[in-house]
Parts: structure tokens; C-alpha cells; sequence
């Protein structure tokens, strides 16, 4: 099971917890969790996958094989505080 002992130390691990096993779309994080207020899609892609990858390496064992927080393709990003839970979005 994951250690959640890092995650009460930033928002955005705790808005993945809130809504753990539901997929988030990139605009929904930079406005919840980043506070954008207009996100534009040429930049809003980047910038998600940039903060992403930055989550991944702190609560990943294996960053480029991501088990918690994982690319679920055409949908978004989702959290499985279980990795057990976790399936094959690719």
C-alpha cells in the first residue's frame, strides 16, 4: 500500500485523494489544484504533464513506470492509493 505520511503535505496530493480512482482532466488540475483561472490548450498540456511527472517522482518507487498515478488516455490522470487497484489504462 502506499505511504500517505507525504501526502498531507501538499494540496495536490490531497485533491488526488479526494477523488482517488476518478480520472481528472488536465484543465480540472491546473483550475483545482493550481488555481489557473483560463487555461490555454497550447501551454495547458505541458504544464500538466511537467507537474505530473514532478508528483510521480515523489511518490513513485519507479517514476517511468507509474503505479499510483497513472495516464489514463483520452480521460486524464488517475490516482490509486491502492497500487493493486491500478489497471492497464493505455
Amino acid at each position: 500500500p502506499f505511504n500517505f505520511d507525504i501526502m498531507y503535505y501538499s494540496k495536490n496530493f490531497k485533491y488526488f485523494l479526494q477523488f482517488s480512482e476518478v480520472a481528472l482532466r488536465a484543465e480540472q488540475l491546473l483550475k483545482e489544484i493550481w488555481g489557473f483561472k483560463q487555461t490555454n490548450p497550447k501551454t495547458m498540456d505541458g504544464s500538466v504533464r511537467y507537474l505530473i511527472h514532478r508528483l510521480r517522482h515523489k511518490i513513485e518507487p519507479d517514476p517511468n513506470t507509474p503505479i499510483y498515478l497513472v495516464t489514463a488516455k483520452n480521460r486524464g490522470y488517475i490516482f490509486y492509493p491502492e497500487a493493486s487497484t491500478a489497471k492497464i489504462l493505455i
